[in-house]
């Protein structure tokens, strides 16, 4: 019966400054066969509000319980924090940059994937967002674009 069990065990971690994201190598043994497999998980916000050391730790502690792939017997807890450590000392985000979810499919995810989705499109849409109240704002905004010679025969 014992070989049966899948086993799980994370290869490989590192992190993605942009958007901040720990990302996960992990494969699953079943009998003979291995599968790799890749986890990105997204970090919230809270992580770069936070102007105090010690949310490190609590962020670590969270991550643990929520995703079982970040337990302590699969992760020590120093390579978390230290991974932790790195992003919020870097503190970058290219907010003109758009996320991508097209590798990623929404209706897939966990409920905290979906809202942490949902928020960061959020946080891009109102950072690009231009009203009256913005720098270069510009009323009745008129462009002229180049004409482009294409083939339409189509239309």
């Amino acid at each position: 019966m014992s070989g049966n069990k899948e086993v799980t065990k994370v290869t490989r971690i590192g992190i993605k400054y942009n958007p901040p994201s720990i990302v996960i190598e992990y494969s699953k043994k079943k009998k003979d066969e291995t599968k790799i497999f890749h986890r990105k998980l997204h970090i919230s916000q809270k992580l770069y509000d936070s102007t105090e050391m010690n949310h490190l730790n609590d962020m670590c502690k969270t991550l643990s319980k929520e995703f079982d792939l970040l337990r302590e017997d699969h992760v020590p807890f120093p390579r978390l924090y230290c991974l932790l450590q790195k992003l919020w000392s870097r503190k970058r985000i290219d907010t003109k940059v758009e996320q991508n979810y097209t590798d990623l499919d929404l209706n897939l995810v966990s409920d905290q994937e979906l809202k942490e989705a949902k928020d960061n499109m959020e946080r891009l849409f109102c950072v690009n967002k231009i009203d009256p109240d913005s720098e270069g704002y510009t009323y009745d905004k008129r462009v002229d674009f180049n004409d482009v010679q294409s083939d339409s025969s189509w239309d």
